[in-house]
């Protein structure tokens, strides 16, 4: 109750920020500066300083909020793990995709981080998406304003009586700079040269106005969005999404959703023994007559997004809409959930083997191991899912947390193009694939280039090729990266 009070006064209520906020407000500042200067208008480190500005931010809240920050707690501990992890992933890797895909993961796990920090929270919240939606959205635009307040605060206590004497200080000050400013130009060569640089930036052609307003503007928006964070939750109510009376509501009884869900196992079921030759053809190693390995691959994968996407968005529903008088799943519906479940696993089995053969005919690429953790990441949802109708005490949404991060770290340390060149060359030379898709090789990230380098000094079929993709391989130096520091010694030797 007194959170929410505390937010009511907020609102109604001009804030007295203190000394460590107004503090907070400058560094934000000053932090929104460093991002907009080393990563919005910067040609080089881009990554790099994305990954020192994750770290940076990740210190800025543990020092801000230093009190709630214990040692106990592995929930905030683990967080804090994740945000190092995938921040140090920037200046290892150089697939631009698992990069990018990581400063998204690093987004809204800073904000997330700083939500529970706040909180002093030891496991996921009731309503988890809630959580991460206010920590990302809802907390940032309702304190937008505050980093402004918090700096103009300190100039509305300043008095003018006090400016007085240092205007006057400044006023007798500029008769002595006069004659001392000349005298010091003549006497030294480096204080003229200032001098003349300091004089030729005042002049209006040498600045790009749109340049220096985007920048201000950048400045502004993400010192403001950085002190939004670490200060709104400071004031926000951290339970409100948990009180909220949007929260889910049981609207129908269990028969209700058994009698919807029974038909739908049922024609899963039929589904699957009609289709029955065509699934398990995979595991048994034919390819069907009307299909290429490609076509067949490709379509195994995308019944199984369609299914898995559609089985998911049926358990959220269920789980929101079905009431539970005594607060447990009636048997029936915790046998359609486990048939639908089991259903999906043996689809998702079926689009790994297809995948598998795929693979051995045509070797790896970027796009097919990704394809390959996702399935593996769907199978362990609705693996989790059975085991939540056995034992309804078991924690799914960490247990979902838990996977997506364990895939993405996969993904990121994996490195996905070395991964692909060692097993396509691995393949080949080991006879199960009998061609190399050396264009393939050329299109791949900096991560690749001491595998192609073996592949060139081997002396076998492909080692001109692969010395022609070194020779016309092109580092980008300004996005520094262990890769690419990597490749570059190497891509010394074919310049």
């Amino acid at each position: 109750m007194e959170t929410v009070l505390k937010n009511e006064e907020f609102i109604t209520n001009e804030h007295q920020y203190s000394r460590k906020e107004i503090i907070a407000a400058f560094l934000s500042m000053l932090l929104g500066l460093f991002i907009t200067e080393s990563v919005f208008f910067s040609d080089r480190t881009v990554y790099f300083s994305a990954a020192v500005c994750a770290i940076l931010f990740l210190g800025f809240a543990v020092v801000f909020y230093k009190e709630n920050v214990k040692l106990g707690n592995k929930y905030i501990i683990a967080q804090a793990l994740v945000i190092l992890l995938f921040s140090v992933n920037l200046i290892i890797g150089s697939n631009i995709t698992i990069r990018n895909l990581n400063i998204f993961t690093l987004f809204l796990a800073s904000d997330y981080f700083v939500y529970t920090l706040s909180s002093g929270k030891i496991k996921p919240g009731i309503y988890y998406l809630g959580e991460i939606f206010s920590s990302v959205y809802r907390i940032p635009f309702r304190y937008s304003a505050c980093c402004i307040k918090a700096i103009k605060s300190i100039f509305s206590n300043i008095k003018i009586g006090m400016l007085k004497p240092v205007l006057t200080g400044l006023a007798l000050s500029i008769p002595v700079m006069v004659f001392v400013v000349p005298l010091l130009i003549s006497a030294d060569e480096n204080m003229e040269n200032i001098f003349i640089e300091i004089i030729n930036g005042a002049f209006i052609d040498n600045i790009n106005i749109g340049r220096s307003i985007a920048r201000v503007v950048l400045t502004l928006i993400t010192g403001s969005r950085i002190y939004a964070v670490i200060f709104g939750n400071s004031i926000h109510d951290s339970d409100e999404c948990e009180n909220e009376e949007s929260g889910p509501k049981k609207y129908f009884q269990p028969v209700v959703i058994v009698s919807m869900i029974f038909p739908l196992c049922m024609l899963y079921i039929v589904f699957f023994c009609s289709q029955l030759g065509y699934f398990v053809s995979a595991f048994m190693g034919t390819l069907p007559d009307e299909f290429s390995y490609a076509e067949y691959a490709r379509r195994g994968f995308f019944e199984l997004c369609g299914v898995a996407s559609i089985n998911l968005g049926v358990s959220a529903f269920i789980n929101s809409v079905c009431e539970k008088p005594d607060g447990r799943s009636p048997l029936a519906l915790k046998l359609c959930l486990i048939v639908m479940s089991l259903f999906t696993e043996v689809l998702i089995a079926t689009a790994l083997s297809k995948m598998i053969m795929y693979i051995v005919s045509y070797g790896f690429t970027p796009l097919r191991i990704y394809a390959t953790v996702f399935m593996a990441a769907m199978a362990a949802f609705f693996t989790m899912m059975i085991v939540k109708q056995v034992c309804e005490e078991f924690d799914i949404r960490s247990g979902a947390v838990v996977t997506v991060l364990t895939a993405l770290l996969l993904v990121s340390y994996g490195r996905v193009d070395a991964r692909t060149a060692q097993f396509n060359i691995l393949l080949y030379k080991s006879g199960v694939t009998e061609e190399l898709d050396t264009n393939l090789l050329g299109r791949l990230s900096d991560e690749a280039v001491p595998y192609i380098h073996a592949l060139a000094k081997s002396g076998g079929s492909y080692s001109e090729e692969a010395e022609n993709i070194l020779e016309k391989k092109y580092i980008r130096k300004h996005e520094f990266n262990f890769s690419s520091y990597r490749a570059e010694k190497i891509l010394e030797k074919y310049r």
